[in-house]
């Protein structure tokens, strides 16, 4: 992931954020599959997931994470960098996916997990 982010901001000076796919190490192909659709069709470029997100410092300096949310404060990280650079300056790539854990679906419950995403 290291090798493939240096890359991406040493090849585009434009792309000040990147953020990647995830796939679940422990889970099954069920919540997988849910993933790979998920950030495939329907993630909104802005909507930068807590798995792996990398930016410029220049971003940092203008935009940063709200200490104060809770929950979401990725998607809200995502969505200031979108209003204050633009989308040409986000690089989503689900095809290169971040191992993560499935923690939070377990917690949740699949259903209410779908839906949280759903509605932010």
């Amino acid at each position: 992931m290291i090798d493939y982010t240096v890359s991406v901001f040493e090849k585009h000076d434009n792309v000040l954020l990147l953020h990647l796919g995830h796939i679940y190490i422990d889970s099954g192909f069920v919540d997988n599959l849910l993933a790979f659709l998920y950030d495939k069709y329907w993630r909104e470029l802005w909507k930068t997931t807590g798995h792996f997100i990398a930016f410029r410092k220049e971003v940092r300096d203008v935009v940063n994470f709200n200490p104060n949310l809770r929950i979401g404060e990725d998607f809200d990280f995502g969505r200031r960098v979108y209003e204050n650079f633009g989308s040409r300056s986000i690089l989503y790539n689900y095809k290169v996916a971040v191992p993560v854990s499935a923690r939070r679906i377990k917690i949740s419950r699949r259903t209410r997990y779908l839906l949280g995403r759903a509605i932010r």
